[in-house]
């Protein structure tokens, strides 16, 4: 058996030879730009998180939220362990909340204090339509601003609870939506040791930590959680400073 071969078969085989391995290479070329376009995506949407639950810093920062509830109890407290360890926090307060207790939220204004903005009432905003939460959001902020003749450039979603809308509004008047990655859990009645053997391993430069006012162990947990923070080396700033707002 034998092949008989001339010019025009030849090049008829060199053209389709050369058709296959230019489609295997087009195709391995584009495969490897969609994967590439994921991964990009997907990076830039870890980098985008909105609320911000953390920042990438390799500085060794984190910042500790207080959400004010319910009552004054303990503020006072807080405020002056706070002080005697020389370390700023962020309080997240809502209007109704600086109503009942001006003097107080001037209080941590003056003590240097960041203060973000929780709308007027502390409620689940996650099905409000866009009026909705645009007047909750700018009633808070409007009582809280000019209470203390400073503009409020963080918003804290109640419950961690929100929809587009709550998101899109909060945007729309210039705010930079945070929440947290660390939750202390305080609000279940936990001892301060307890919460902080099961925050201290997720804890990593950038993280926010979230406590509230109204917890059981509130000002032992603040003391606790300074104090061991302290010891690891963490600089402890205000969520403004960590975003470098």
């Amino acid at each position: 058996m034998f092949f008989v071969f001339n010019k025009p078969k030849i090049y008829s085989y060199l053209i389709v030879l050369s058709t296959i391995v230019v489609l295997f290479f087009t195709a391995a070329v584009l495969s490897e730009a969609d994967n590439s376009e994921t991964l990009t995506a997907s990076t830039t949407a870890e980098e985008n998180e909105i609320p911000i639950t953390k920042v990438n810093t390799e500085e060794k920062k984190i910042s500790i939220t207080i959400n004010c509830l319910e009552s004054d109890k303990n503020i006072e407290e807080i405020l002056n362990i706070l002080k005697k360890q020389s370390v700023k926090a962020t309080f997240c307060i809502y209007g109704e909340w600086v109503k009942k207790y001006p003097q107080l939220t001037k209080k941590i204004s003056e003590d240097g204090h960041c203060i973000a903005n929780m709308g007027n009432t502390y409620t689940d905003m996650s099905e409000f339509n866009y009026d909705e939460a645009v007047n909750n959001i700018k009633e808070g902020g409007n009582k809280i601003s000019t209470l203390i003749s400073k503009n409020i450039n963080l918003f804290k979603c109640p419950y961690s609870k929100y929809n587009e809308n709550v998101i899109k509004a909060a945007q729309d008047n210039k705010y930079t939506v945070i929440g947290f990655n660390i939750d202390t859990l305080d609000y279940q009645g936990l001892e301060a040791n307890v919460i902080w053997d099961n925050i201290k391993n997720k804890i990593t430069s950038g993280s926010i930590i979230s406590m509230n006012s109204n917890a059981e162990d509130i000002t032992r947990e603040v003391k606790l959680i300074v104090k061991s923070l302290k010891e690891r080396e963490y600089e402890i700033v205000t969520v403004e400073e960590l975003l470098k707002l």
